[in-house]
């Protein structure tokens, strides 16, 4: 007796439907290049008849609520809110949206107020604080919009405390209430409740570095600093000036041989790898014949860094390492200059402009010669002041102001300092020295202190610290206002240092499937879930700190054919809450091969095929756009693999499909179609292409003739799954049975998928019907065939063949 043969995992018909609904959806847009309005439209239609399938699933009513909104359509978007707060009542988001338009449609300011004061009193107390936070902000820029700067003030404290996540309320606070506080504490207090409520904005790390430095606190300065550094190191979008930062903050914190020895260090490695990668190339015999080996002095570093190098030799007492800086900042000046001078070299600068710079950049060198106290024996004539380009004008003054400084002219050395800016920090300097000099040190230690104050981090900040500090015969003493922002500063959890290098301290990914293996025509779902492990609440979105967009990359392996080029990422937005308690997680459940990927896998349906996913939290793209990598501070997970059963129906003969064609029911029939959209797209014929044509004939022909007869769920997945003409020359027979149409349902996905020309048997049926969403459809597709644009059926991509014939 032969063993039973199990029958086929069938997906549901409804479920086929709302696929192939969405993916319509998805693939007209696609065939947009710019899409308009109407385009949203028309698929905001088709994803409300995938929902029709599948009523509760909210990830659909999202996907609708994206297309009206991106067609500008806020009425049916706010109408498909309301449907989503219904299946879905914790989305904070959706909720927020939702109050804050029914507040806004209101007509006048008092009553719109009152509506705010109903929300944020007694009666919306069941409202999560984190939603009615963000209504109290509305309300407070509202009562500033009319002049009530009590009422602002009120309900934007009120924002705060309801929820120190919300990141538009702190920075509010911080901007309105920072200009009004003399005290520089509270005004600290402002910044750490920002940095509360974003801790990965790099510029409320340098905001906070800022305040330290200028109370002289520069260790927790640097603290802050080098947080900033990092995530701007992990969004690959950190600068050179933010490491010349670094500098003269380990220069404030432990003296200036420090960054000398850094720089130093830094440049002899630069050195020695140029050399040796140069002594490769000889030996590969890759070098131009009789070129000359490289000369190690040639490499040089920018000149901000060989300015801190002059400044912090000059300040440790290093007379080797000033000589050689201030050789090295020469040749780096005169090599611009040189440069400069080239009109090929220069690119778009004008002359002018470059003399400009050239001058100052002399003027410059002249400085930091003084300065250092080594001016040229027989320097070239400088700009004079009355000669200087205007933005250098101040500092020519000072350079004649330290040319008499140096020579011991004092009286003229102060004249001249006199003629600078009051905040060039090269007339303040030298008026430091000039105070020193005549035997005043506290004069001069208060000159140089006061340079310190105006610029912290700049090199010459720097040496006025070191100089002071000697004069002094010590450092100076913190404030009190700086000892209580250090006590503030220091409250700041270690775990924020290493959100951005280390993101799993604040936060769990998972990416898990929900089924290891789906039928052929089913779904492959992700459980994509996200955890706030930080002993902070954080704030959710695309721009905050829990990052919540997450693509899916797909890795596919079709065991008949590789298509994993064409496979595309699925990207996936988990804005269901405004934020995450600590401990709390927000979980989505999607369907991770909505798009081209699950289409090539059902196509490809005479064997399984195997999928795994790889999701990246606030993806970027990663060297030269060919990879993507996770944002900075957002993590990656990988799915199990994913097994897609082959369909059965995919290797029936064609004599034998056409049979189960006329035979069959429900969900069996509707697997026979998709098998015979297989053979008609997919190479069933080992390349003999006139035995592929013949398959193709004899399917099209049994379709067309059959088609009439077929129930309306049927014929429906028929029309929006099998391929039309344009893509397999074959399908004409069932284009014109398409085009017959008459009945609601399937005429959705037959205007989408089969007319090219504005006066289509299925266009004319659809404006005729009873259903005023089919008419809004048909209406958009006349338009755009009347305006030549593309549709599926112009493009050569239906429902069936979305991606162009797979042979």
């Amino acid at each position: 007796m032969q063993p039973a043969v199990a029958a086929p995992q069938r997906t549901p018909a409804a479920t086929v439907l709302s696929n192939a609904f969405f993916r319509l959806a998805r693939f007209d847009l696609r065939a947009q290049a710019e899409p308009i309005s109407a385009d949203y439209r028309l698929a905001a239609i088709l994803i409300e008849r995938a929902e029709k399938y599948r009523p509760q699933d909210a990830e659909l009513v999202r996907r609708r609520i994206e297309a009206n909104w991106a067609a500008g359509d806020s009425t049916r978007m706010l109408e498909a809110t309301e449907r989503l707060i219904k299946l879905d009542p914790a989305d904070t988001v959706a909720l927020l949206r939702l109050i804050g338009a029914r507040i806004n449609s209101i007509q006048t300011v008092e009553d719109r107020l009152a509506a705010y004061g109903q929300f944020l009193g007694s009666r919306g107390e069941s409202l999560d604080p984190s939603v009615r936070s963000r209504l109290a902000l509305d309300a407070s820029l509202l009562c500033r919009e009319r002049g009530d700067d009590d009422g602002f003030v009120k309900y934007l404290k009120l924002a705060n405390q309801l929820d120190g996540t919300n990141k538009d309320a702190a920075l509010l606070a911080y901007t309105y209430l920072s200009e009004r506080l003399d005290d520089p504490v509270a005004r600290f207090e402002l910044l750490v409740n920002l940095l509360y409520a974003d801790p990965l904005d790099p510029r409320v790390h340098t905001m906070i570095r800022d305040a330290l430095a200028a109370e002289r606190a520069f260790s927790d300065a640097r603290r802050f600093h080098k947080i900033s550094r990092d995530i701007l190191v992990a969004a690959q979008s950190a600068d050179r000036g933010g490491a010349s930062d670094s500098l003269v903050l380990d220069w404030h914190v432990d003296g200036p041989e420090t960054p000398l020895t850094s720089i130093v260090d830094q440049l002899e490695q630069q050195r020695a790898v140029t050399v040796y990668q140069d002594n490769l190339r000889r030996e590969a015999g890759i070098t131009e014949p009789g070129a000359a080996p490289v000369n190690p002095d040639d490499v040089r570093l920018d000149l901000e860094f060989e300015r801190i190098r002059l400044a912090a030799a000059d300040a440790a007492g290093k007379p080797e390492s000033v000589e050689s800086g201030l050789i090295d900042f020469s040749r780096s000046i005169d090599a611009y200059v040189t440069t400069l001078a080239d009109p090929q070299q220069r690119g778009q600068m004008t002359q002018e402009q470059a003399d400009s710079i050239a001058a100052s950049l002399r003027i410059d060198l002249a400085l930091w010669r003084l300065l250092v106290n080594r001016p040229a024996e027989n320097a070239e004539p400088i700009a004079t002041p009355e000669t200087a380009p205007t933005e250098s004008v101040g500092d020519a003054h000072a350079a004649v102001g330290w040319a008499h400084l140096r020579a011991g002219r004092l009286d003229e050395a102060a004249a001249a300092f006199e003629s600078a800016s009051e905040f060039n920090l090269w007339r303040i300097l030298g008026m430091g020295e000039v105070a020193a000099a005549r035997g005043d040190k506290a004069e001069a230690i208060r000159v140089f202190e006061s340079a310190v104050d105006i610029a912290p981090l700049s090199p010459l900040g720097g040496w006025a610290s070191s100089r002071a500090k000697a004069l002094r015969g010590g450092p100076r003493p913190m404030t009190a206002a700086g000892r209580a922002m250090q006590a503030e500063a220091q409250r700041v959890p270690a775990f924020v240092d290493v959100m951005a290098a280390r993101p799993g301290t604040f936060q769990q990914l998972s990416v898990d499937l929900v089924e290891m293996r789906s039928p052929p025509l089913g779904r492959a779902e992700v459980r994509i879930r996200v955890r706030n492990i930080a002993p902070i609440p954080l704030a959710l979105g695309t721009d905050r700190t829990i990052n919540t967009r997450i693509v899916l990359s797909p890795n596919l392996e079709l065991i008949d054919r590789g298509m994993q080029a064409l496979a595309t990422a699925e990207v996936v937005e988990l804005d269901r809450r405004l934020r995450l308690r600590t401990g709390e997680a927000v979980e989505v459940v999607t369907w991770a091969d909505a798009g081209l990927t699950g289409w090539l896998t059902e196509l490809a349906s005479t064997a399984p095929s195997r999928m795994r996913w790889r999701g990246l939290q606030g993806f970027e793209a990663g060297v030269q756009g060919q990879s993507q990598r996770p944002g900075p501070g957002s993590l990656e997970s990988s799915t199990a693999t994913h097994l897609r059963l082959p369909l059965p129906e995919s290797h029936l003969a064609v004599a034998d499909l056409i049979q189960q064609l006329e035979t069959a029911s429900g969900d069996d029939l509707i697997a026979a179609i998709a098998a015979v959209r297989t053979k008609m797209l997919f190479d069933v014929a080992g390349g003999d292409d006139a035995a592929a044509a013949r398959v193709r004939t004899e399917l099209a022909e049994a379709v067309a003739r059959l088609y009439p007869a077929w129930p309306v769920a049927v014929r429906t997945a028929a029309a929006a799954m099998l391929p039309s003409s344009r893509s397999a020359p074959e399908a004409a027979p069932i284009d014109a049975a398409l085009r017959a149409e008459t009945e609601a349902e399937p005429l959705f996905a037959v205007v989408v998928t089969r007319p090219t020309t504005v006066d289509d048997p299925s266009i004319v049926a659809a404006l005729a019907s009873d259903d005023p969403l089919l008419r809004e459809l048909a209406g958009i597709q006349r338009s755009r065939i009347a305006a030549g644009r593309p549709t599926l059926a112009t493009s050569g991509a239906s429902g069936g063949d979305a991606a162009g014939p797979a042979r």
